[in-house]
């Protein structure tokens, strides 16, 4: 999502740093015998086991299969400019990491920027993500090769400072046939001048252009999306309906999750030469009696400047404590 008008615009540059942690390995049954609600619950279970294993060795010699960076877009900050940061995140082959929403099974990978006082950080924008299978046939969102997770920064008109250092903390989950939980504190310093100086543009130029768009907004190719709601006891069955303006293949709906609730089922069609139909179950699972009213989805597409997205929304079904209201 974009956070502030102008995010297109901005750049920034390319190294890596190596970060060191424990592996630890899942168990390799695969889990195809387990509900997602099981599956998801031991999985949350053996995280919590190799988050504690991850922090007590964290200068244990194993390399990690990812590496990240802090970067920014400019050389040096001018007051009252706009800038960028990002953290780079190099991820070796047949590993991934997980996107904001990791789908039924994952840890969403964060990062938290940290400036002076008087900078505004705005939120932190996560490009479109693939989608991929997990053993027990579990649905997860993320990514492969590389990522880049940017914010938009804004000076303060004045700075009686000489030099800027930002801070940011990344967090993530990388997996294959083991998962490693990984935890990184990065740090660099950029110089105060009367001119900015830009770097990279190449590179942001590439990841901006991945950043999903948002109804209405930049770049965003789908309209007209309506939902109903058809509701059974419990249960609801949605129907997402919306219009191109482009010609799109490949169309897929990838929702955002919520605690008290399994989404599944999910079909996408389409309905004529620019319109398509999404239908999917909602299922609350028992013992939770609150959940979200509205969850975020991005719909996924290949359109005339290669794959893309928007965030869209779409209502739940309505809890029981909401109905004795």
């Amino acid at each position: 999502m974009l956070p502030m008008p102008g995010w297109h615009d901005l750049v920034t540059s390319q190294d890596i740093l190596e970060y060191r942690t424990t592996v630890v390995r899942l168990s390799g049954d695969g889990g195809g015998g387990l509900t997602v609600k099981l599956q998801l619950c031991v999985f949350m279970l053996v995280l919590g086991v190799m988050g504690a294993a991850a922090s007590a060795q964290q200068s244990a010699a194993a390399s990690s299969p990812v590496t990240a960076e802090l970067v920014a877009s400019v050389e040096a900050v001018k007051a009252g400019e706009p800038f960028m940061v990002a953290v780079r995140f190099n991820i070796q082959p047949k590993w991934h990491i997980y996107w904001k929403h990791g789908g039924q099974a994952g840890i969403p990978t964060e990062v938290k920027f940290e400036l002076p006082e008087g900078f505004t950080v705005g939120e932190v924008a996560y490009p479109v993500p693939i989608k991929f299978v997990q053993p027990g046939d579990i649905i997860g969102y993320g990514y492969e090769n590389e990522a880049l997770l940017m914010a938009y920064v804004t000076p303060p008109e004045e700075l009686s400072i000489r030099e800027v250092p930002i801070k940011a903390r990344a967090k993530w989950l990388v997996c294959a046939e083991t998962c490693i939980p990984g935890r990184q504190d990065l740090s660099m310093t950029l110089p105060v001048t009367d001119e900015s100086r830009p770097a990279n543009a190449a590179l942001f130029a590439e990841w901006t252009a991945r950043v999903p768009a948002v109804i209405d907004g930049y770049g965003q190719l789908i309209t007209n999306v309506k939902t109903e709601v058809r509701q059974d006891g419990r249960d609801a069955v949605n129907t997402t309906t919306f219009s191109a303006f482009a010609t799109l293949s490949d169309v897929d709906f990838y929702p955002a999750g919520d605690p008290g609730l399994r989404i599944e089922d999910i079909k996408v069609e389409q309905t004529g030469e620019k319109e398509f139909r999404v239908t999917y179950t909602i299922s609350p699972l028992a013992g939770f009696k609150q959940w979200a009213r509205e969850l975020e989805a991005l719909v996924v597409y290949t359109g005339p400047a290669g794959r893309h997205g928007t965030m869209i929304t779409f209502p739940t079904p309505e809890p029981p404590a909401e109905k004795q209201n």
